[in-house]
């Protein structure tokens, strides 16, 4: 059996209750590093459970890897991904490939559980939207504290925009996609009129679920197809 380990809090309680609940000693876990203090390098958090798991694997994307895969990770999603966030899934499927033919995964968890940053800046419209100016004070001054960063506010100015200037905002930030193709799909664009219009916080984690996980879970089958693994997203 073998868990999809990362350092985020998710993945920490799938492979901790394999460890604890289930007593599996022959647990393998599958996880990529990048060069540390890179951005998204989890290594510090992952290496805590050294101690306690024998058959850990690592795989190491980068830039060249990349270049070496595009061909088969191009033809195994067969349309674009915004990041190159599939493409680390992708090399960890692949280690995992020979160890195992099932895998355990944490996808849903961010959804259901008000995971990503932004969702900072989703509350704080929420409690605007229900006039809550005390609050909404009270929770930006310890958002600063706690924190020490202003990507919440940030966000909570970007979620107050009309959808026209979201997507706008959006698409210079990305900067590959070329104008003339991202205004045609403008008027029809489901992220910025659905996923990032919500009112509450209740309503940004349900349209999540509709919207954005289901792009997850298909690079996710994409990915461990790809290899002839079963994934299962246990959230």
């Amino acid at each position: 059996m073998w868990g999809c380990l990362s350092g985020e809090l998710d993945s920490y309680s799938i492979v901790f209750i394999l460890l604890h609940g289930f007593q599996k000693k022959d647990l393998h876990t599958f996880s990529a590093f990048y060069t540390k203090g890179q951005i998204g390098d989890e290594s510090e958090f992952i290496n805590e459970f050294s101690p306690l798991i024998q058959n850990m694997h690592f795989t190491t994307p980068s830039a060249e890897t990349l270049f070496n895969d595009l061909y088969n990770f191009v033809k195994a999603h067969g349309e674009p991904v915004p990041s190159t966030s599939p493409y680390a899934q992708f090399k960890v499927m692949e280690l995992a490939k020979g160890h195992v033919v099932v895998t355990l995964d944490r996808q849903g968890a961010d959804e259901e559980l008000a995971g990503y940053h932004y969702f900072f800046g989703l509350f704080f419209k929420d409690l605007l939207h229900n006039a809550k100016i005390i609050r909404l004070s009270s929770e930006i001054f310890h958002y600063l504290i706690n924190h020490r960063s202003i990507y919440g506010l940030i966000t909570f100015l970007f979620f107050l925009l009309p959808a026209n200037l979201r997507s706008k905002v959006r698409i210079a930030e990305k900067g590959y996609l070329t104008l003339d193709f991202a205004y045609d799909f403008a008027l029809n664009n489901s992220v910025a009129d659905t996923i990032y219009a919500s009112n509450t916080l209740q309503d940004a984690l349900i349209d999540h679920f509709e919207y954005k996980l289901e792009h997850l879970l298909k690079w996710e089958d994409r990915n461990s197809m790809w290899f002839s693994l079963e994934s299962r997203v246990l959230f």
